[in-house]
C-alpha cells in the first residue's frame, strides 16, 4: 500500500523540481559541500521480530488484552561533508543516526488449576544505530543532478529492553520486577545509493536520495540488570550478558533495509 501511494508522489516531486535545473546555473566542477538530509529507512530486524512475534504467541493464550507488535522503520538522520574533485567525481564522509522504539504491554489473566493469576507485563524495545561512512559519488555528465554511488565504514548499534512485570495469584505468590538489558557492537557498514540533486543556485540543491543500507550485528554483548521482589523477599542481580532469543541463541540485530532521505546541499569555494 505504501509503495503505491509513494511512488506516484515521488514521480510528481520529481516533475516539479527538474524545472529548477532548467533555470539555475549547472553544478559546480570542484569544490567543498555539505549534505544535510532527513529520511525514513526500513530495517529487516529478522532474529529480533522473530524474538518478539514468538513472545507474543506465547502470551496470547494468558493475556485479555495483548499490544506487542514487531518493529517497524524508523527516521535517519545524516549529514555528509566532503569535495567534488571533477564534474564526475566527489568524495564525502556521512555521519547517520536512527533510533527506532516500540512499547508492548499484556494483561494476565487465567487459572492454574490451583490459583488465578492476573496483572500486566510491559516491555520497550530500542534498538539504534550511529554509521560513520566513506562516500564515493558519480555524477552522470548528460543527467545533470542524477548521481548514483556507495559508502563504506563502520556502524555501532545499540539495543535495549526494558521489562516491567507485576503479576500475582490467589495463593499469595507474586512477582514485581524490573529486567533492563543494554547491549552495543561496532561492525562494518556500508551501502549503494541512488539520487537527483535539483540545482536551485549554484551555491544550493535539493537532494533526493534511495539507497541500501547494510549494517549487522551478530554478537552483542553489554549488561543485564534484574531487580524486585517475590513473596519470599527483594532480590537485585546485574552483570556482563550477551544478547539471545528465548532459546539462548545468539540473537542479531539487523539494521539493513531500504531508506529514503530527502535534504539540502550547499557548495562552497567552488569554481567552474
Amino acid at each position: 500500500m505504501m509503495r503505491r501511494v509513494m511512488l506516484p508522489a515521488l514521480i510528481q516531486l520529481f516533475g516539479v523540481l527538474a524545472g529548477f535545473d532548467a533555470i539555475a546555473q549547472g553544478a559546480p566542477a570542484q569544490g567543498f559541500y555539505v549534505r544535510g538530509q532527513l529520511g525514513y529507512g526500513w530495517p529487516s530486524f529478522k532474529d529480533v521480530n522473530t524474538e518478539i512475534r514468538g513472545e507474543a504467541e506465547g502470551l496470547a493464550p494468558v493475556s485479555t488484552l495483548l499490544d506487542w507488535e514487531e518493529l517497524g522503520g524508523g527516521t535517519r538522520f545524516s549529514g555528509e561533508a566532503g569535495y567534488r574533485m571533477s564534474p564526475t567525481f566527489s568524495l564525502g564522509l556521512e555521519f547517520g543516526y536512527q533510533k527506532i522504539a516500540r512499547e508492548h504491554s499484556s494483561s494476565i489473566l487465567f487459572d492454574t488449576g490451583t490459583a488465578i493469576v492476573s496483572g500486566r507485563i510491559e516491555q520497550t524495545v530500542k534498538p539504534s544505530l550511529f554509521t560513520v561512512l566513506l562516500t564515493p559519488t558519480i555524477q552522470v555528465p548528460s543527467a545533470p543532478g542524477f548521481h548514483f554511488g556507495g559508502q563504506i565504514g563502520l556502524g555501532h548499534g545499540w539495543f535495549k529492553r526494558i521489562e516491567s512485570d507485576d503479576v500475582g495469584a490467589t495463593d499469595g505468590t507474586f512477582v514485581v520486577a524490573t529486567l533492563t538489558e543494554e547491549y552495543s557492537e561496532t561492525a562494518l557498514a556500508g551501502g549503494l545509493f541512488i539520487g537527483w540533486d535539483f540545482t536551485m543556485s549554484p551555491d544550493v540543491a535539493f537532494s533526493m536520495r534511495a539507497g541500501y543500507l547494510m549494517s549487522n550485528f551478530s554478537s552483542m554483548d553489554g549488561t543485564a540488570t534484574s531487580q524486585g521482589s517475590t513473596e519470599l523477599g527483594s532480590f537485585y542481580d546485574s552483570g556482563p550478558a550477551q544478547l539471545t532469543d528465548s532459546s539462548d541463541n545468539p540473537m542479531e540485530v539487523s539494521f539493513s533495509g531500504l531508506n529514503l532521505n530527502v535534504g539540502l546541499l550547499l557548495r562552497f569555494g567552488a569554481s567552474h
